[in-house]
């Protein structure tokens, strides 16, 4: 018997998705930019604060906060099931576009809350896709920064108070912070290389 929707509390989870077989979920920057749309139309429609996200190839990360108990598999089932629909049609395919219908894992604590923030938008770095994220479109480092615009679904404040209650102070702070990080993702990378 199939089960329902899992219930699950108001907070804040690491969320993601991976296509099918590790094959691609965007094949172009047209197919990020709708899967982008609908997800600050899911945030509108489900309650949810998005702080921290990254597209890749063939997956997606989201840190998201959910404001209301059981909202987050609406928020998941509208972004995914949407999405798939739409990239389906565009590529004239059926079937399923994720390899199920998503991890969520909670954010434990601040300090985890960092990592996870940080984990997001190293993905990239870890993956060779690039060695620093401020060099990545498609995450929300560089909209966190205020490098670049900041898109009207993510919240930047939640991420750079947890630095310092001066924004630009914490935006210095939380760039470091990346930094550090993307330093231990390069060395790890040169040492599975060697």
């Amino acid at each position: 018997m199939p089960s329902g929707p899992r219930a699950q509390a108001a907070t804040t989870y690491h969320l993601t998705s991976r296509g099918v077989d590790g094959r691609p979920i965007y094949v172009d920057d047209h197919r990020r930019l709708i899967f982008l749309r609908l997800l600050a139309r899911a945030i509108d429609r489900r309650g949810v604060r998005l702080h921290a996200y990254c597209l890749m190839k063939n997956h997606f990360h989201l840190v998201a906060e959910t404001l209301a108990d059981d909202e987050l598999a609406p928020f998941m089932q509208y972004l995914n099931s949407t999405y798939a629909r739409i990239f389906n049609e565009i590529e004239g395919r059926r079937g399923y576009l994720f390899e199920k219908p998503y991890e969520s894992v909670p954010v434990e604590s601040e300090r985890h809350a960092l990592e996870v923030c940080r984990y997001v938008v190293l993905n990239p770095v870890r993956v060779y896709v690039c060695d620093g994220a401020h060099d990545y479109r498609w995450s929300s480092y560089r909209a966190t920064l205020g490098l670049v615009s900041r898109p009207p679904f993510l919240t930047t404040r939640w991420v750079l108070e947890n630095f310092r209650p001066n924004s630009d102070r914490a935006r210095v702070e939380y760039a470091l912070f990346v930094e550090e990080g993307a330093r231990t993702a390069i060395a790890e990378r040169a040492r599975r290389a060697a």
